[in-house]
């Protein structure tokens, strides 16, 4: 029997290896990703713990037919092991009567129970850009010194390979960071509606606007509104991010030339410590998260 004849197909995406779409016109779409054959994502760890980037849900969701990301909520970050790998399933619910679909992504660690990581709504319609091509940088934006940011977040808890160390430029135009991101030359796009790599890049400039990044946390993407991608195929882009509040920005990104590439209407961050991300399991004690129950042993005589 071949896997086209049981219904599946291939999505063509660099993290998902099957999909079928059911009879009430849902989908269920999985794949498989570890250190060994992504060895990219071993350049995104936060508090030495290597995640997906939270960039990678959002294309997902692009990737399973999605034209318009309505709402996505990561209500756990999916840890990569080091040697073990990760199943993915991204399941995509049938349209409503608005056209609105569910969307769930869940991962597990060969037969363990699967995780849930992320929920939300998406829409096969897709919303038209209204970026328009602008001067760049505008002639008033004020340039901002980026020398030792990539190490200055490494000391914070970032942990950033040269993939994501995309930030070239940036400048501050009033409430908003711009900047200039790039992939490294040669980083291969194909499959990705937008490398993960590089829309993580393109928040970066959030970090450059927060004032006080001291206090042993770090943020997290938490709930993705209103993200389109209007072209494919990015290496490069030029970003504005506007911030809304201390955990909420909005994102503007066009390619060199002014075309528009992506928008979110607002990303809202959440501020972990390094405790609340490692595993339950890891092997140092010490590092894993402190219950307020514990088991006592008392020595009998």
């Amino acid at each position: 029997t071949q896997p086209s004849d049981l219904g599946l197909t291939e999505p063509g995406h660099p993290l998902l290896g099957a999909a079928i779409e059911l009879a009430d016109g849902s989908a269920v779409f999985t794949g498989r990703l570890s250190l060994a054959t992504h060895s990219w994502l071993a350049e995104h760890a936060v508090c030495d713990t290597v995640l997906v980037p939270g960039a990678t849900f959002v294309d997902l969701a692009l990737a399973a037919g999605a034209k318009h990301v309505q709402e996505l909520v990561i209500s756990r970050p999916l840890i990569v092991p080091d040697k073990d790998g990760v199943q993915l399933r991204v399941e995509i619910g049938a349209p409503d009567e608005t056209g609105s679909r569910t969307i769930d992504i869940h991962s597990r660690i060969g037969n363990k129970t699967w995780t849930h990581h992320a929920t939300g709504s998406v829409t096969d319609e897709p919303h038209l850009a209204t970026t328009q091509p602008a001067a760049w940088p505008p002639a008033d934006a004020q340039p901002l010194d980026i020398s030792g940011f990539y190490q200055d977040l490494a000391d914070l808890g970032y942990g950033y390979g040269p993939l994501f160390q995309g930030v070239q430029a940036a400048w501050r135009d009033g409430d908003s960071i711009l900047t200039q991101v790039a992939l490294p030359e040669n980083t291969n796009t194909d499959g990705f509606g937008i490398h993960p790599a590089l829309l993580d890049a393109a928040l970066h400039g959030a970090l450059l606007a927060e004032q006080d990044q001291s206090n042993g946390t770090v943020r997290l993407p938490y709930t993705w509104t209103g993200v389109s991608l209007h072209a494919t195929g990015a290496t490069s882009l030029r970003v504005r991010l506007t911030v809304v509040d201390e955990e909420t920005l909005a994102l503007t990104a066009t390619d060199p030339t002014g075309g528009p590439v992506a928008t979110i209407n607002a990303l809202t961050t959440r501020r972990v410590t390094a405790d609340q991300i490692l595993p339950a399991d890891t092997k140092d004690r010490s590092r894993r998260p402190q219950h307020l129950y514990h088991q006592a042993w008392t020595p009998v005589t």
